[in-house]
């Protein structure tokens, strides 16, 4: 169901480009010195798991795995299917981010 404010997210999502990362991160810093976690890196995969999953039910199984499970499977995973079903694996088993790493180097989907 898209409601304002996920049309105002989009928005603002598209709005964010390269150009933009710096000055978003220098912004953080100056308004929370001591918050740790935004870098320039972690700022576009921000983006990048906002964009991939707009659609996609938070109570669902990628809430319950950590950040860095979710930026392996964005990083490694294209196919939307695949990765839930690597983020289904990974609850169901409680796969740490290693062994994850082994299950998609040895193709196991």
């Amino acid at each position: 169901q898209l409601t304002t404010a996920n049309l105002e997210s989009e928005e603002i999502l598209k709005s964010i480009d390269n150009n933009s990362y710096k000055e978003i991160f220098d912004n953080i810093k100056l308004e929370f010195p001591d918050i740790k976690g935004f870098s320039i890196r972690n700022l576009k995969n921000m983006k990048k798991f906002a964009e991939e999953y707009s659609d996609f039910e938070f109570g669902s199984n990628n809430a319950q795995i950590t950040w860095t499970h979710n930026v392996l499977l964005l990083d490694r995973i294209k196919d939307i299917e695949i990765r839930k079903w690597y983020i289904n694996e990974t609850v169901k088993n409680g796969w740490s981010v290693n062994i994850l790493e082994m299950q998609i180097n040895s193709k196991l989907y």
